[in-house]
């Protein structure tokens, strides 16, 4: 349930009832050639729905289903809904397939008593839409089941290409809702749902290939002036928003001490030019590569349908300010990168004339908002993302010191703070991700291992 989570509910629509009631756009046909069966339309869930997409079908062509079980789940653009029989009976033919959305009322499968009539419907179609079912109760939203443990990372299946021109284009409702708010072309976004589907963390994740932005031009007012953002910016800016109303939330905060960070840069950059040397946030980067090896469970995404994708690849986007707003270039594969590497990569990412493949969808963020004298700061996790590390500015803190000749030593220290989708990351994982992260910016000669 993705970079969008679905609220997840039951419908108590009965689908099979005695003849005498068989109403709310149910026909019974009696023909010469066929057995009494019942003609099901799309049932309407909610007062405003028009259309609903056949998620998954529960049941199979043959199949019995008894009271309480769930022939198949329905997608709204607010809920998915689960559509339940109230009686006994079989699904002798389905009419739509799962991914094809249809209007309320519009036949969507043939229900029969008794299981040898399936065969007698094999080629059936329906003539006509059903009459639309009258409108249910809104259903009562039930919590989400809590994530499972996340599997051991594993390759993410290569989503299906983008459909081709002309071709019919599948795509939950939640999806095309997200692409319409981002401006994004459903067409052009390969899909990782059943069959090819586009769902809303592909949206989520999609990056647009990169087209020379229109010349900005402002409109000004009585005491205002509106000027438009880069097409990169007004990209994170919707990204976010659909995050913080989507991903539950919390923060985790950490001193580290950066004196033996800082001492080994300075060893060095001493062998490097001007134009080469290592950041601390360099540092970071690779810093938090090296403890997501001990704790993987923080390099994963949460998907629509309740899933925890782990990722094995490692990549950071780096969010930094630009004249025309905000940008957060790609560092891929960090893990196999060495600390000039990732300088290098960095440098080249922030160019101008960076390739559209350095703003691709990482699994990680990372903000350091030090230069600004910020000390602390929690950051939006970028949907699909599960976590996103915020660096505060470099103080110096007095502690007590081990030579008896002096009471106190000078140490820099930097503030962390890691924000996380609780989905994905609860608590404990989150800490014990930020006490790596300490053991290797402490004792930072392990990360060049």
């Amino acid at each position: 349930m993705s970079f969008a989570s679905l609220v997840v509910a039951r419908s108590r629509a009965a689908l099979m009832r005695p003849a005498s009631a068989l109403l709310r756009g149910r026909v019974l046909s009696r023909r010469l050639s066929l057995p009494t069966h019942t003609v099901v339309g799309l049932p309407s869930l909610s007062p405003t729905m028009e259309n609903g997409t056949i998620a998954v079908w529960k049941v199979d062509e043959g199949g019995s289903f008894a009271a309480g079980d769930v022939i198949a789940e329905i997608e709204t653009d607010k809920a998915t809904v689960d559509f339940e029989a109230q009686d006994d009976g079989v699904l002798a033919k389905v009419l739509v397939a799962a991914g094809t959305e249809v209007k309320v009322g519009d036949p969507i499968m043939v229900v029969v008593e008794e299981a040898g009539d399936v065969a007698s419907f094999k080629d059936f179609e329906a003539e006509r839409p059903v009459a639309a079912s009258a409108p249910v109760a809104a259903p009562a939203p039930v919590a989400a089941p809590a994530p499972a443990a996340v599997p051991v990372a594993a390759a993410p299946p290569p989503p299906a290409p983008a459909a081709p021109a002309g071709s019919r284009l599948v795509a939950s409702p939640l999806a095309r809702k997200l692409a319409a708010d981002l401006g994004y072309d459903l067409a052009a976004i390969s899909g990782t749902g059943p069959n090819g589907r586009v769902v809303a963390s592909d949206v989520a994740a999609y990056t647009p290939a990169a087209v020379a932005p229109p010349q900005a031009v402002a409109a000004t007012g009585a005491g205002f002036v509106d000027f438009p953002v880069s097409p990169q910016s007004a990209s994170i800016a919707a990204r976010l928003a659909y995050s913080m109303q989507t991903a539950p939330h919390y923060y985790l905060t950490i001193e580290l001490g950066l004196g033996s960070a800082l001492a080994l840069l300075d060893r060095l950059n001493a062998k490097l030019g001007d134009d080469d040397r290592i950041s601390v946030t360099d540092l970071f980067i690779k810093a938090s590569a090296s403890a997501t090896k001990a704790v993987p469970a923080v390099n994963a995404s949460w998907l629509e349908n309740g899933v925890v994708r782990a990722y094995e690849r490692f990549d950071v986007n780096l969010v930094v300010g630009a004249d025309a707003g905000l940008v957060a270039p790609a560092i891929l594969d960090v893990q196999r990168l060495g600390l000039k590497d990732i300088a290098d990569a960095t440098k080249k990412a922030l160019a101008d004339d960076a390739s559209p493949e350095a703003y691709a969808c990482g699994t990680f963020t990372v903000v350091n908002l030090g230069a600004f004298g910020v000390s602390s700061a929690a950051p939006i996790v970028s949907t699909p993302q599960a976590c996103a590390l915020a660096l505060g500015t470099i103080d110096t803190k007095l502690v007590p010191s081990s030579d008896p000749e002096k009471k106190f030593d000078a140490v820099p220290v930097l503030t962390a703070t890691l924000s996380a989708d609780h989905r994905v990351v609860d608590g404990a994982v989150g800490a014990a991700w930020l006490a790596a992260l300490k053991d290797l910016i402490e004792s930072p000669d392990s990360i060049l291992l």
